[in-house]
């Protein structure tokens, strides 16, 4: 639980590098005390898989390997499905350490490929959690051939289950689909999410949820709309004109008190830092939502107090547009968004927080992701390429 929160009480400044990050001395110390009240040769079989993942965080890898060893061994003298399973967790605990351990999560996901098409649900999980891995070091081979195996795998599912492990299947398309992206393939994105649409929709309708956020897939290769806004704070020299023709930019969509968006923050300044110097412009586009904290307000009033928020109290680095939306009311009197222009244009998702637009100098929409650490490597690399391959004017 350690790693899920801020390392010096700012919720904005947790880091993850590429490759983890070891846990605190504190929290290393505290779970070796208590693993050292176990032996994995003693310990019922059902114990090992946590008692391996209580080792990996009290930096022990040897006694983990020795833990999950001993687990599969085990699990190899039952029914196959049993087995599969287990071998699907040894590898999603690797995978899930503070300092990811690939090469091991590779050896277990190798033994469970072997295992054929009888597992295939554990095995479209496994390798979307690798590709997963891949993505958030941006690790581009990697994820080619991870997405790629996940969603051969979830091809493998048949009868029921196909039904019961939509969900997952659904998760294999997406990776396949962000390898895509990543590519600059926004059709290739768009259609792979299609195919999903059409294949697991009629299985489950629920997947819908999971298809959220495809829309935007279409902007990648588009010249990106101008941002309309009623009011503009912080524009310095170029005005109000976003994206600005000639520079790499990011136009992230913000909303006020969002308290899913801090760590984005953190991953934000890091950018500014490295890429400012360059040329780096970043644009919030938000717009009023008629109350504050649960108050009514009015649409002047919300956007003094928006500016304040992003400029004055976060002090982000950043040029705020921000839009006077219009409301109209619904049969019991509540009001209702009637227009939300930007939004529309960018074909922003509505499920994760700070949706970001990643714009080359051609004012081409180079890349669709979110303001987070788990895709902090992403933007980084895709800016560096953006300015190194920028024509000189």
């Amino acid at each position: 639980m350690e790693r899920a929160f801020w390392r010096d009480r700012r919720p904005d400044t947790t880091y993850f590098a590429r490759t983890g990050h070891p846990d605190q001395p504190t929290t290393i110390a505290a779970v070796r005390a208590c693993v050292a009240q176990f032996s994995v040769a003693t310990v019922a079989p059902r114990d090992l898989l946590g008692l391996g993942q209580a080792y990996l965080a009290a930096d022990e890898p040897a006694l983990a390997d020795q833990a999950f060893a001993r687990l599969a061994e085990v699990t190899k003298q039952g029914p196959i499905q049993t087995l599969g399973w287990t071998l699907s967790q040894i590898v999603a605990v690797y995978l899930e350490a503070a300092q990811p351990q690939l090469a091991r999560a590779e050896s277990y996901l190798a033994q469970l490929d072997a295992l054929g098409a009888a597992v295939a649900p554990d095995r479209t999980r496994a390798h979307v959690a690798m590709a997963q891995q891949a993505r958030f070091r941006d690790s581009i081979p990697l994820q080619a051939r991870e997405s790629a195996a996940a969603l051969k795998a979830s091809q493998e599912i048949t009868g029921d289950a196909r039904k019961e492990y939509a969900g997952t299947s659904c998760m294999a398309y997406w990776e396949v689909a962000y390898y895509r992206a990543r590519m600059n393939d926004g059709p290739g994105a768009y259609a792979i999410m299609q195919k999903a649409k059409s294949t697991l929709v009629p299985l489950r309708p629920m997947i819908s949820l999971c298809l959220a956020g495809m829309e935007e897939l279409r902007s990648i290769g588009q010249t990106a709309p101008p941002i309309r806004a009623t009011d503009w704070y912080n524009t310095g020299t170029p005005g109000n004109q976003r994206p600005i023709s000639g520079k790499p930019s990011l136009i992230v969509f913000a909303t006020m008190r969002n308290e899913y968006a801090f760590v984005g923050y953190g991953v934000l300044r890091r950018l500014v830092a490295k890429y400012a110097v360059r040329g780096l412009d970043v644009t919030f586009v938000t717009r009023t939502r008629g109350y504050v904290g649960g108050s009514v307000v009015t649409p002047d009033s919300e956007a003094v107090r928006v500016r304040d928020y992003f400029l004055k109290e976060l002090q982000l680095p950043v040029t705020v547009a921000l839009t006077k939306s219009d409301f109209g009311h619904r049969s019991d009197g509540r009001k209702i968004l009637t227009s939300a222009t930007n939004e529309t244009a960018y074909q922003v998702p509505g499920l994760i927080p700070l949706p970001t637009y990643v714009i080359d100098s051609n004012g081409t929409v180079r890349m669709v992701t979110a303001l987070d650490r788990e895709d902090e490597a992403v933007l980084d690399d895709v800016l560096q390429e953006l300015f190194d391959n920028r024509a000189t004017p």
